[in-house]
Formats: C-alpha cells, sequence, structure tokens
C-alpha cells in the first residue's frame, strides 16, 4: 500500500500483494478503468484499490431503475433533485462517491463509496421508482451537465487543497472580514454548523464561513485571513470557521481545531519547533505520537510552535493572554466520555452557541445526545422543557459557557444548561489504557498501536471476520452510519481493531466494534454478502 501511495513516476491506481511470495505490483489501471482485466486470482493474491486519487475524469454514471445502494455510506439532506444529488456525489471529499439514489420525498441523496465493481449485483436493493446510479469509467462521459457549471481545475473534484485534508478551525465569538462572502444557508431552527462546514468543505469557492448563532445563517466566504489576523474581528454571538489543509492524522469531526486568538498554555510545554505556519504546528500536534497532544501554542512573530500534553482544561490557571500567539486546542486528542460528568447546571438560561438541536423527550435523554454526539465535540446542552411539539427541545454545543461572559446566554423560562467536565489524568506515557483488563487476545498481536503515521482503515465488501464477540456501536440513525461508525472505532483505540457493518432487513444498518483483525490468529475473513469490513491499518 505505501508503495502505490508513495508512486511518483505514474498514478498508482491499484496494486496486487502475493502473499506467498511477498510480491507487490502497482499498476495505473483499476478493475473500473479495465473491468474485462479484472478476474479470479490464487489465494494467495489480494487486489489493493487506491481510494486517495480522484475517480478517471472520463467517468459519467450510469442507471439501473428500481434499485438503491446496499452498502450506504451516508445520507445527505436538504438536496433539491436527482442533478443535485449527482453533483454532490461528484463533489464529496470524505471518500470517493461510487454510486448515489435520490430519495424526493425526503429531498434526501443516498452515497456509497461501493458499486457493482467492488460487490457485484449485492450493491443493488430493490425498491421501485427509485433509480440507482453509478460511476461508468469506461464509456467515456463528463461531469454534470447543462445548467451546472463546475469551476475548471487540474482535476475531476476541484478544491482549496492540493496538499492534505481539507478540514476546519473553529474560532468562537469573531468574525473574519474584508472577503467576498455570500449566503451558504439559513434556517429558522438553530444548530446549522455541522451543515454548514459540510456545505462549505463541498464547494470550491469556500475557504472558510462566518456562521451567526442570532441569525442561524452561515456565510461562505471565498478567501483566508492573513498572517496578522487584522482581518479578524471580536463579534458576540459568532463564530468563523476557517478551512485548513491538514496532513496529519484527523479524526472525521465537522471541525478539527478550536482557536483561541491571542492566547496561549504557557510553563506546558512537552516539544518546541520552528514552524513556518500555523497550519504546520497544527499538523504537527496531529503527528505526534511520544506523547498525546492535546493542545499548540503557535508565535507569528518568532515562527515558533509548542506542543502539550495539556490543555485549558487540565491547566486551566496556564491559559493567559498573548499579543502574539494563538492557542489551538486538538479535538481529536479528547479522553472518552465515560469519562466525563456534568456540572454547572443553570436554570432559565440558554447558551446561544447551538451547534445542532434535535427531539428529545427530557433532560437525561438531551444530555445522552450529547455523550453519543459523533460529529463534533460536544461540551454542553441545553434542555428546553416548554417549547412547542414542533421544536427542537435540546440544543447541543461545542463549547462550555462557563469560560463566556453573560452576552453568551439567554434568558429563557424553563431552560436547563449543563456542560461537560471531562477530568483528564495526566499521560506521562503515548497512551491511555481503558479501565479494566485489556480485551486483546493474549500472545502475538498484530496490534496497530502506536501508530507513529496516518492510521486509517482498508474496506473489504462481502466479507466479515469470524472470531471472538463482537460489541455494538450505538450510532444516532439506522441508515448511512459508515462514517459515524468508524469515528466511534477510532476514538475507541486499541480496543476497536475493526468495524463490521451490516445490513438488515427494511434497509437499516448496524455496526459492532471488532477487538481483533483478519491479521490476527483468532480472526479469518469469511464470505457474508450484505455485510461490510473495515479493518485499521496504519500507513507511513
Amino acid at each position: 500500500m505505501e508503495a502505490c501511495l508513495g508512486e511518483r513516476h505514474f498514478d498508482c491506481r491499484s496494486a496486487e500483494y502475493d502473499t506467498q511470495t511477498a510480491e507487490c505490483r502497482l499498476s495505473s489501471e483499476d478493475r473500473r478503468t479495465r473491468p474485462n482485466d479484472y478476474v479470479d486470482a490464487p489465494s494467495t493474491v489480494e487486489y489493493l484499490g487506491n481510494q486517495c486519487l480522484p475517480p478517471e475524469s472520463r467517468c459519467n454514471f450510469k442507471s439501473v431503475p428500481n434499485s438503491y445502494p446496499r452498502y450506504l455510506d451516508i445520507v445527505l439532506s436538504l438536496v433539491s433533485d436527482e442533478m443535485d444529488c449527482e453533483r454532490r456525489c461528484y463533489d464529496y471529499t470524505d471518500f470517493i462517491c461510487r454510486s448515489f439514489s435520490y430519495y424526493p420525498s425526503g429531498s434526501q441523496c443516498f452515497i456509497s463509496g461501493d458499486d457493482r465493481a467492488s460487490a457485484g449485483n449485492e450493491a443493488l436493493m430493490s425498491r421501485p421508482g427509485t433509480n440507482y446510479y453509478e460511476r461508468n469509467c469506461h464509456g467515456g462521459g463528463t461531469p454534470p451537465g447543462p445548467g451546472t457549471p463546475r469551476p475548471t481545475g487540474p482535476g475531476p473534484i476541484p478544491g482549496r487543497c492540493t496538499v492534505g485534508m481539507a478540514e476546519f478551525e473553529k474560532v468562537t465569538g469573531y468574525e473574519l472580514q474584508g472577503q467576498r462572502g455570500y449566503s451558504l444557508v439559513r434556517e429558522h431552527h438553530p444548530g446549522i454548523a455541522v451543515q454548514c462546514a459540510h456545505l462549505c468543505k463541498n464547494d470550491p469557492l469556500c475557504h472558510g464561513f462566518n456562521l451567526d448563532y442570532n441569525r442561524n445563517e452561515c456565510t461562505a466566504l471565498e478567501g483566508d485571513s492573513g498572517p496578522t489576523r487584522i482581518d479578524i474581528r471580536q463579534v458576540p454571538g459568532i463564530a468563523y470557521f476557517e478551512g485548513v489543509c491538514l496532513r496529519g492524522s484527523v479524526c472525521g469531526l465537522a471541525w478539527t481545531f478550536e482557536r483561541h486568538v491571542n492566547r496561549e498554555l504557557r510553563g506546558f510545554t512537552d516539544a518546541l519547533f520552528p514552524s513556518k505556519s500555523k497550519t504546520d504546528c497544527e499538523d504537527r500536534c496531529l503527528d505526534e505520537r511520544t506523547f498525546i497532544c492535546r493542545s499548540a501554542s503557535y508565535n507569528y512573530r518568532r515562527k515558533e510552535c509548542r506542543l502539550s500534553s495539556h490543555d485549558r482544561f487540565s491547566q486551566p490557571q496556564a491559559f493567559e493572554a498573548s499579543l502574539d500567539s494563538d492557542y489551538l486546542e486538538n479535538l481529536c486528542s479528547l479522553p472518552p466520555r465515560d469519562r466525563c460528568a456534568y456540572r454547572n447546571l443553570q436554570r432559565d438560561r440558554q447558551l446561544i452557541y447551538t451547534d445542532k438541536s434535535l427531539s428529545a423527550f427530557s433532560d437525561a435523554s438531551c444530555q445522552h445526545a450529547c455523550d453519543v454526539e459523533r460529529e463534533f465535540v460536544c461540551r454542553s446542552y441545553t434542555f428546553l422543557s416548554q417549547t412547542g411539539a414542533n421544536t427542537n427541545q435540546c440544543l447541543l454545543s461545542g463549547i462550555a459557557g462557563s469560560g463566556l461572559d453573560n452576552s453568551a446566554f439567554q434568558l429563557l423560562p424553563g431552560a436547563l444548561y449543563a456542560e461537560t467536565d471531562c477530568r483528564v489524568s495526566h499521560p506521562g506515557h503515548p497512551t491511555i489504557p481503558p479501565p479494566g483488563p485489556s480485551p486483546l487476545p493474549s500472545g502475538p498481536s498484530p496490534s496497530i498501536y502506536p501508530c507513529r503515521y496516518t492510521l486509517t482503515y482498508e474496506k473489504v465488501a462481502d466479507f466479515r471476520v469470524v472470531g471472538r464477540d463482537q460489541n455494538q456501536i450505538r450510532t444516532r440513525g439506522d441508515i448511512g452510519i459508515s462514517g459515524e461508525c468508524l469515528v466511534h472505532c477510532g476514538e475507541m483505540r486499541h480496543r476497536c481493531l475493526a468495524v463490521s457493518i451490516e445490513n438488515v432487513r427494511g434497509g437499516r444498518q448496524r455496526c459492532y466494534a471488532i477487538d481483533h483483525s483478519a491479521d490476527s490468529e483468532v480472526g479469518l475473513l469469511v464470505s457474508a454478502p450484505e455485510l461490510a469490513y473495515f479493518q485499521k491499518i496504519c500507513l507511513q
């Protein structure tokens, strides 16, 4: 895999590995561009498709009536029509969208990373009145046609990142000025941060956005903030989400870092580096392996990056003002939520910084929604006990109100506010072991931890791993759950080495965390239609 990813003489689209001879063969073609050459091979040979390259530009979409994707990875909401769904599939960046279907009654777009090339006829499920579309990469074609112009660029999926992944850092209480902007979305209800982040990430012109929490509106921005930071203005009730291109190991959150302007964590430096930019400092924090980097402080004048195993919560007295620095909090490094309690309970007060709203019938169910939130780090919630039947009663936020002034709250009778308190015992080692005995098998183990490089997954459709018991992962929904399941597995570290996603009757899905992989002595891959197996791998 690493040889294919590192190939510079041609675009390596696939590789074949012979486990018996240890021979690796690289190719500029794959099973989609040369379907007739994709044939059965001896049991010792494995085919590896590179997902880090964009699809062939000559691909169009071929339809199959009365069907939709079986291996559904994500459901996109607020999609206007079938053409909009096709455009979302072309522009999707979290993985390569190979197939899609549009569900008009729900204004939803069903997106899958699989097609008949990877899953055969099992890739489709019957559904009268719904059309299934998959990429056809050997018959010519162009991206979405009349009425949907796309910016020109070097590849079929243009974007702002030529190197690294398009991610966001959140700057609460600030907005970016002086850049050309346009409305991204405006809603009547609060809690649109994740939706705004997704729309911006899939819009080639959007470099970031300002989110007005009072008006429930986000404005896309066509430029970035400058290194002097004079174009960032402090405005209560607004958050600026700056687009950044990160090469480090991200974790699938809607925003990866929380940035505090003119602040630093003083006196708790575990590593110090010269750094050409703030983004480079964030990459160093994400890739640090000798300790868990919970935060970084970047000094613009000295071009200096200081990494720390502490953050503003574990050492609040060290969180100080600094005219030359910004504090960067790594949201991918947080401890498991089972170590968190709730405090600072306040009645009749609502935090205005709502990142997501949903329905809940009690304070306890709203708290649970905060605990299991996977799209961002939920640090507080407000439960509204005196709202109408058509109003979401549970308001989740990625920030805690204890560090804000009274302008962050509004009076609201019947509201109950609470925030998380996640006490972290300071780690002196690279990993924090989970409570209780280790679930790893005894004897030789192929565990990828500690992974000093990039942690990701390889996917095998229509297979499952046999072995010991599997633990079901709780998800918010029961359709399009792949991304949520993989994020949860990543948070479990060595307690989850693989994920199995099962398609059950009615199109619903379930996923399971597995504490061993197919490479272990207790693991074995066997054919299993309607299942998909994801195994953690560590790539250099």
